[in-house]
């Protein structure tokens, strides 16, 4: 009988030890998982900042190349500063179009016809973006200069 009590008990103690290395595990599973979710919401929360400071950054972005009569290949202060916005024949330099390309320079980038204006907008806007080259080409305009935007 006691052989059997004693074997009793310590069923029971193996038991209790088991019952207590799974309750310290699973403690340790909650706290872990506890943890990864405090992380990703701040995670999450950083993202949301950045996403929403990229969506402000590309407004801007936008507002800067728009002005009267739609989007431009350039900021609008340029264009504005340029040619009004207007598509002008040559000026006495011999500068033509919405972007006042030069001659060569309009030939250069693959110009259809003899001069700027009497291209389509797309196609001065489509030479424009590519001469501008994501503000890397801002000294091509000396106006980029005078309204204080340089590359």
């Amino acid at each position: 009988m006691r052989a059997r009590r004693d074997a009793l008990a310590q069923i029971s103690a193996g038991l209790q030890a088991r019952r207590n290395a799974f309750a310290q595990a699973r403690a340790a599973r909650l706290a872990a998982l506890t943890a990864t979710r405090a992380n990703r919401r701040a995670a999450q929360h950083r993202l949301t900042k950045v996403l929403a400071e990229q969506e402000r950054a590309a407004a801007r972005a936008a507002v800067s190349k728009a002005g009267p009569g739609g989007p431009w290949a350039i900021p609008w202060a340029i264009v504005q500063c340029e040619s009004g916005g207007q598509n002008v024949g040559p000026n006495s330099a011999g500068a033509s179009g919405y972007y006042q390309f030069m001659v060569a320079t309009w030939k250069g980038l693959g110009g259809s016809t003899p001069q700027a204006y009497q291209a389509s907008k797309a196609e001065q806007d489509r030479l424009a973006a590519k001469l501008w080259d994501n503000g890397r080409g801002a000294r091509n305009w000396d106006c980029a200069a005078i309204v204080g935007i340089t590359g």
